[in-house]
């Protein structure tokens, strides 16, 4: 029989930083010979406005952010394809495990809105009621889908590189994302929506419940860099 387990919930863990807004100064600092073991506020948050507006992107690499995220298998495929960190990840080939699946929450827009295009791609909720039919349908496939995974083991099918491509973008999978501040400002620029950014994105809404978890993580461990990102634009230098 299979223990499915169904989920809304994305989770977004940090495991590691290094760096400050300081460390970031200092290594622009360093391109002039100066070396400030300390600074006022006031000096870091100019030099860093002054980097950020005029794209001198190679000191906002200094720092470091890690993050062990569970989400769906169609998010880490995403954020992987569209590289700006470093990834580790599970992987079928390796492991199987009773399935826990992704349910998208009521709140998640999922149909087309009014003015949707293809490049802006603009969506709404599901009624509740449209919302528990949809949620039905997802329930009876996923459970058709392991049903079947286990008629293939009982039949003598229990390699790995045998079964893994019948599973479905759905399945909630562990990975491991590392940014450096600049490469993570530009997964923020892509994978959030914002009215204010210089350059509007439409991220997948999974990927950017993401984001958003890793955004507040950003502005607590570098509040200078932060403010700049929001205020040339929400841009990486």
């Amino acid at each position: 029989m299979v223990n499915l387990t169904l989920t809304s919930e994305i989770k977004v863990e940090l495991i590691g930083q290094y760096g400050t807004d300081l460390d970031i100064c200092k290594a622009a600092w360093v391109s002039s010979g100066v070396d400030l073991v300390d600074a006022s506020e006031k000096r870091q948050r100019g030099l860093i406005r002054s980097l950020i507006r005029a794209s001198h992107g190679s000191p906002v690499e200094a720092g470091y952010f890690a993050f062990r995220i569970e989400a769906p298998r169609a998010v880490r495929d995403e954020h992987v394809r569209h590289r700006i960190g470093s990834y580790s990840s599970s992987s079928l080939r390796y492991r199987r495990s009773d399935p826990v699946v992704y349910v998208p929450p009521m709140r998640r827009p999922l149909q087309k809105a009014e003015g949707f295009k293809q490049i802006q791609p603009v969506y709404e909720p599901y009624s509740e009621e449209k919302w528990n039919r949809y949620l039905k349908h997802l329930v009876k496939i996923y459970t058709a889908v392991y049903q079947g995974l286990e008629e293939m083991e009982a039949d003598g099918f229990i390699e790995t590189e045998a079964v893994r491509w019948v599973t479905q973008d759905g399945l909630i999978t562990p990975y491991i994302a590392r940014f450096n501040p600049r490469s993570l400002m530009h997964f923020l620029a892509l994978r959030t929506h914002d009215e204010n950014a210089n350059h509007v994105s439409y991220p997948m809404w999974e990927i950017e419940q993401v984001a958003r978890q890793i955004e507040q993580h950003f502005a607590h461990y570098l509040p200078l860099t932060y403010a700049a990102f929001n205020e040339f634009g929400r841009e990486a230098p």
